[in-house]
């Protein structure tokens, strides 16, 4: 018996995902010759994959860049870079381009600005080694207390009327952060979040991006009907991640985290009514196809959004 699809009208690439490869392909070009990314330019091994075969080598160490990139073009990730590390590569590189989310920078903006006025910092994130907190947490030079979950709230390293200013990572399950903060502030009275509007929507009062926003919502919506979902993105993409959790961990649906349809098991979809397919923000609009004529050929049937 067939099943229907839902298709999230977010999923796949988000605005600063594609400013960054075509801003990457266009310096390739422009170069006339291979460049170099310090680390991966966007968390999709397909996206990487397909870059390295248009000129875009991945360096994952300063090491590395010494040895391969030394006077060359070396781009800056779309998760930003700790500033120590970029003052390295300015040595190193004949050219460094920033491909930094501009909403990412709003973060580093309101992480700068809390720390001037003394206050000590909470920084919201996960994982740890994220290339997005590892930014975050160079940018304050390391003196901030991370919390990556609400369980972290009980070893805040401060007093409890100390001012404390907090700024999260852009991809952070949106209504996760909203129950941190305020448990932050019933501790912590003296507590401001920092966030400053984006080029996107100037009336966003967070540092969560346009994008995964809508997604989580668009997420939290769907499930309300269906009874499976398919969340399409790599494990190292924080974003899709917290979808995958959003899912299974808050929504209590069957869920399934593949980076392509290879992945896919039919006998998941024993039972299924209407599935939901959403994708992270760096997943590639080849990969949702993939997916999606996997489900048709084991009879799903798109609905119209």
């Amino acid at each position: 018996m067939g099943f229907q699809i839902i298709v999230g009208g977010r999923a796949g690439f988000c605005w600063g995902v594609k400013r960054a490869i075509d801003g990457a392909i266009g310096k390739r070009r422009k170069a006339g010759r291979p460049i170099f990314v310090f680390g991966h330019l966007v968390h999709n091994e397909t996206v990487v994959s397909d870059l390295f075969t248009v000129g875009l080598t991945v360096l994952s160490s300063l090491e590395e860049a010494r040895r391969q990139a030394a006077g060359e073009v070396i781009l800056i990730t779309a998760h930003g870079l700790d500033p120590a590390i970029r003052q390295e590569l300015e040595t190193i590189a004949g050219e460094v381009v920033d491909m930094t989310c501009p909403i990412v920078k709003n973060v580093h903006q309101a992480s700068l600005d809390l720390k001037a006025e003394g206050r000590k910092m909470i920084v919201v994130g996960a994982p740890r080694d994220h290339q997005e907190v590892l930014g975050i947490l160079g940018i304050l030079e390391g003196k901030a207390f991370l919390m990556q979950s609400m369980r972290d709230v009980y070893y805040i390293p401060y007093g409890k009327f100390d001012q404390i200013g907090v700024v999260s990572q852009t991809t952070f399950n949106e209504l996760e952060l909203r129950r941190i903060l305020e448990r932050i502030k019933e501790g912590y009275p003296n507590t401001e979040y920092r966030s400053y509007p984006s080029i996107v929507n100037p009336e966003s009062s967070s540092t969560i991006c346009d994008d995964i926003s809508l997604k989580q919502a668009e997420l939290r919506e769907a499930c309300t009907e269906c009874n499976r979902v398919v969340v399409i993105g790599s494990k190292t993409s924080a974003n899709s991640k917290h979808l995958a959790e959003i899912s299974e961990w808050e929504l209590h649906k069957p869920t399934r985290f593949v980076l392509g349809a290879n992945e896919l098991d039919q006998t998941f979809f024993t039972g299924a009514v209407k599935v939901f397919v959403t994708a992270g923000a760096s997943t590639p609009p080849s990969s949702i196809r993939e997916v999606l004529e996997k489900l048709r050929s084991w009879g799903g049937q798109i609905l119209d959004n």
